[in-house]
């Protein structure tokens, strides 16, 4: 063949196979509608174009279960793109099915499907497990469909539905089909500001409910956020009984079965105190106190047993024997609960498991169902006060509760019966940082000595952190709370290496010689003395959806007494900033008194919340602050 001939005949092969690529390409691909869904979801590789979820209950052989069918037909805005998807399940939600296909009904497509543990940072998280679809897809415009099929054994375990998902979804289904003889309650969370559509079709054997929207973000939780069940539209589902042909089964009805079931579970567990009585005769020996000896019990268990998220089966709603917990040295909640429970008992105590949901669940027992809680504590009926004991938070003393139980309503064991009660709420004064310095200004240089003092949540997290790490990163740690920015021609000393006591402020006495601090110009000095600058560059952005949270209460304040060199006298002082944005308050300000300048600065952010109705008023405030920082003390030759 000749070199000609051998050209047309490879041009006449190629053009037959690209062809056919093409033909098979407009069978997958459809770059009409990946166009206009790139104009929508920019940021985004691929979408869910249509994503329907049905929820059927039904009974067999005189057991109620809940069939989830899951369709959702992907298309992808980018070439070239791996897609994911996961579903959860455990041994109460069983995978009868899933595949991933393209959307024509084309075969062909090389997908994979990983079966496995559920796990962050190598920590396994409950008995939950992972069934992720992924495949790779080279064209824009390619639409694929994933199918499912999930059957909930035990209908308790269906607690939440959500409307969005890990990708941007442009129209969402949901729907539920109840029998007459199934009792079921859905709440409807957080649906104001979207626009859900809500149809009832009622039939002769039971109801179906179903919920449209269109255009919905992907989920996510927003950073300094509470969490997404607080604004993310959803399903809170309480199915509470069924009849059959033999009378009424009970699910869940209210609060009092939601608690006959934890307390069913946790009689089941086998104790055994032998292993840890001589500990708790070891640990009360020098104690004068009832007090001391609670103290020494709790803060043996929050110091010597590691929390570990791992639980396998019914325990993630039922503790580990307390003795397995002791001997481990690793546990759970509900490990290191039950364990400080019996301990205590163990010492002549009345002690007591307690299940509570933390600030990330907005819910309380009114609803009954497992969605209302996700933690495990123990509390102390102690002369009628109650103490709430969580174990998990390293350093947290005695009568101090953590940020992210305040206010949480919890649900105690008392035999057969239960209490309900509210874990106090702290002042934000319960978090202060408070510092104190005298500066005096010499050869262009400032020398301090001051004082600073941590409460609360701050004070928790500095003690976990140096407790556990090598000297020379605590003496850093310490220095670094000291004086925040220095550089290698400064000298900063920490005076003192706090005690590790949480039943005291933590305090950390320091002397500093810092150089870059003043500027001298022709005789004038320019002078910074708070290089914390708290809150700087802290505005926040408009379109959060949720409200923006610090973590915990605020109330920060400083104080600086600066001398006047004699020789000088003030120029220029930055103007004072006072203002208030919500219940938040920010006062920052300079004076003069008595030959020395007087450095204000007192935050305070009662609930540790910006609300997002007043972001608006936040920045603008912020920028004032900025303002405020970047402005200096000058002081000119007498």
């Amino acid at each position: 063949m000749s070199k000609s001939n051998f050209i047309a005949f490879a041009i006449f092969i190629l053009s037959v196979f690209f062809g056919k690529q093409s033909l098979a390409q407009g069978k997958i691909v459809n770059r009409p509608k990946a166009d206009q869904f790139k104009t929508l979801y920019q940021k985004s590789a691929y979408v869910a174009a249509h994503s329907s979820s049905e929820y059927k209950f039904v009974i067999e052989n005189n057991k109620l279960t809940v069939r989830q069918n899951d369709k959702i037909d992907f298309i992808t805005l980018k070439s070239n793109v791996n897609l994911y998807y996961n579903t959860f399940y455990n041994n109460n939600v069983v995978p009868l099915s899933g595949s991933l296909k393209y959307s024509c009904g084309k075969g062909g497509l090389r997908s994979n499907k990983v079966f496995g543990n559920y796990e962050v940072n190598n920590i396994f998280y409950t008995d939950a497990k992972l069934a992720q679809y992924s495949t790779q897809l080279l064209y824009e415009g390619t639409e694929v469909t994933f199918k499912s099929t999930t059957e909930y054994t035990d209908p308790k375990y269906l607690t939440k539905v959500f409307f969005q998902d890990d990708v941007p979804i442009h129209k969402r289904e949901i729907s539920f089909v109840i029998p007459n003889n199934v009792e079921v309650e859905l709440l409807e969370m957080n649906f104001d500001n979207y626009e859900i559509i809500k149809q009832v079709e009622e039939t002769p054997t039971g109801i179906m409910y179903k919920y449209t929207c269109n255009k919905l973000k992907k989920q996510s939780t927003e950073p300094n956020s509470v969490g997404y069940l607080y604004y993310a539209p959803h399903f809170v589902i309480a199915t509470k009984t069924y009849q059959t042909a033999s009378g009424e089964e009970t699910v869940v009805r209210n609060v009092d079965d939601l608690y006959k079931w934890y307390h069913s579970l946790t009689a089941q567990v086998n104790v055994d105190t032998d292993c840890f009585k001589d500990k708790v005769k070891e640990l009360t020996a020098t104690a004068s106190t009832d007090e001391d000896k609670i103290k020494a019990i709790y803060y043996w268990v929050q110091e010597k047993i590691k929390y570990i998220a791992f639980e396998d089966g019914l325990a993630g709603f039922k503790p580990d024997e307390p003795q397995n917990v002791f001997t481990k040295r690793y546990g759970d909640c509900k490990g290191m609960a039950i364990l400080t429970k019996h301990m205590l008992k163990e010492a002549g105590f009345d002690a007591r498991l307690t299940w509570i949901g933390t600030n990330i669940i907005p819910y309380n027992y009114n609803i009954p169902s497992l969605a209302v809680d996700n933690h495990m504590i123990c509390t102390l009926n102690h002369n009628n006060t109650f103490y709430v004991l969580d174990a998990t938070e390293k350093y947290m003393a005695l009568g101090n509760n953590a940020e992210r139980i305040q206010g949480q309503e919890m649900l105690i064991e008392n035999g057969d019966q239960f209490l309900r009660k509210t874990v106090p709420v702290n002042n934000a004064i319960a978090n202060q940082i408070d510092r104190s310095e005298t500066i005096q200004i010499k050869n262009d240089r400032l020398i301090g000595e001051g004082k600073v003092s941590y409460e609360g949540e701050s004070k928790k997290d500095i003690l976990y952190v140096s407790t556990n790490s090598k000297v020379d990163d605590q003496v850093s740690l310490f220095d670094y709370l000291s004086v925040s920015s220095y550089s290698n021609s400064d000298e900063v000393k920490v005076n003192n290496i706090p005690e590790a006591n949480r039943d005291l402020p933590l305090e950390i006495d320091y002397t500093y010689v810092l150089n870059n601090k003043v500027s001298n110009f022709d005789g004038e000095l320019f002078i910074s003395c708070d290089w914390r600058n708290y809150l700087a560059e802290a505005d926040i952005d408009t379109d959060r959806e949720s409200d923006f949270y610090f973590g915990r209460k605020i109330y920060n304040q400083i104080q600086k007494n600066i001398e006047i060199p004699s020789s000088y006298k003030v120029e220029y002082l930055p103007d004072a900033i006072q203002t208030t944005i919500g219940d938040v308050s920010i006062e920052l300000s300079y004076q003069v008194q008595n030959n020395k300048i007087i450095y204000t600065n007192k935050i305070v952010i009662p609930h540790g919340i910006v609300k997002k109705q007043h972001f608006e008023t936040w920045n603008h405030a912020i920028k004032k602050v900025n303002q405020f920082y970047n402005d200096q003390i000058i002081l000119s030759k007498k």
